[in-house]
């Protein structure tokens, strides 16, 4: 059975010798950072209110606007990117925050030497903060360039005698280039060769037995779902299990992920939020769980850490970099009609494609 029971996941962990890690966007909201959806969804909706200003129509947007709450972060950014300069935009994921739980509890695991190799998705800094506080030393890979070429990334990180390895597959904040090439391959909807060494690297080299997987949903699905699919008989070779930690059972209600997931040696565990009883098991119980399994000191209280920063760096770009003008206007139609684009929605980018024209046309006229 895929889904994991409590006894079971406790069962695994227990004889497991060595955890790895792969950490999506989920761990660092308790830091104040906001989650890939709620982020590109504030950028569309303040972009419909500038329209609106310009009595725009904007009936077809809002019509299909669903369309934008299941886009892929990486190419939302990647098209926004094309039109606007996002650099100060992308300062959201700077050091501006404090590790919450779930850093804490990879170094934690690192400093006893349960855990040497991590992959995330994430841009900001907080893992690699959580390890200064232990001070343990650690390698950052995130360079497009040293990931692409497995013999080369191999031979690297032979003589790297770090005690903790960290994949950034998508980048990372201290390098906003890197985080515009991660973003820009997989808009292009081809699988990534950093991203898919990365993960054959973990299951080939790494000493773990067991990589859980936190704050992650599977929706990449132009990159980091694709090389887990091309990496299926390396994974089962190695015989490491996947455990995913399934945040309100998502992964396990859509067949596609929980298929994908059986069929790379992995196991669900799904957990409840707050404010849902359906599991028998809250996210911060099974934090703890995980916690007192390898670590024999008390816990830190975990509470969402208030913070407006990445609102206040988010009000400033549309200041500084938005300005309500008929340029604009046409950049901010454009956009859509690329994504509806990209997203295979042709004939609804093609009549915004048009309210562009026309919108353009008729300012020239006037002028």
């Amino acid at each position: 059975m895929i889904q994991l029971s409590k006894d079971e996941l406790l069962n695994i962990l227990k004889n497991s010798k060595n955890l790895a890690f792969f950490l999506g966007a989920g761990i660092s909201y308790n830091s104040g950072l906001p989650l890939a959806k709620e982020f590109k969804m504030k950028i569309a909706k303040n972009f419909l209110e500038i329209l609106k200003k310009y009595k725009i129509n904007i009936e077809i947007i809002i019509k299909n606007f669903e369309i934008f709450e299941n886009c892929p972060f990486e190419l939302f950014f990647d098209l926004l990117s094309n039109i606007f300069n996002i650099n100060d935009l992308l300062e959201i994921f700077g050091d501006y925050y404090e590790p919450n739980t779930n850093h804490l509890l990879v170094a934690k695991l690192a400093k006893l030497g349960y855990t040497t190799h991590i992959i995330t998705t994430n841009f900001d800094l907080l893992i690699e903060k959580a390890l200064k506080y232990e001070s343990i030393d650690y390698t950052v890979i995130y360079n497009e360039y040293d990931l692409r070429d497995f013999k080369k990334l191999e031979n690297l990180l032979l003589n790297v005698d770090s005690r903790v390895m960290i994949f950034k597959i998508h980048g990372c904040a201290s390098n906003i280039d890197s985080i515009k090439i991660a973003l820009s391959k997989v808009a292009s909807k081809n699988m990534s060769l950093a991203v898919k060494n990365a993960i054959r690297y973990l299951y080939k080299h790494s000493p773990a037995d067991v990589i859980l997987v936190m704050g992650y949903s599977f929706s990449d699905i132009y990159d980091i779902i694709p090389a887990f699919k091309s990496l299926r008989r390396d994974i089962i070779k190695s015989n490491k299990k996947l455990i995913v930690i399934d945040y309100n059972g998502s992964i396990l209600d859509d067949n596609s992920k929980r298929n994908l997931i059986s069929k790379i040696n992995g196991f669900i565990f799904p957990v409840d939020s707050d404010k849902i009883n359906k599991y028998g098991i809250k996210y911060n119980d099974l934090i703890k769980l995980v916690w007192f399994t390898y670590i024999n000191e008390p816990i830190p209280e975990d509470k969402i850490q208030k913070t407006d920063r990445w609102n206040k760096i988010l009000c400033k770009w549309f200041e500084s970099k938005i300005k309500p003008d008929e340029e604009c206007i046409s950049k901010i139609l454009l956009f859509f009609g690329q994504l509806f684009h990209y997203l295979s929605e042709s004939k609804l980018a093609y009549r915004i494609y048009k309210q562009v024209y026309k919108y353009s046309k008729d300012k020239l006229m006037k002028n």
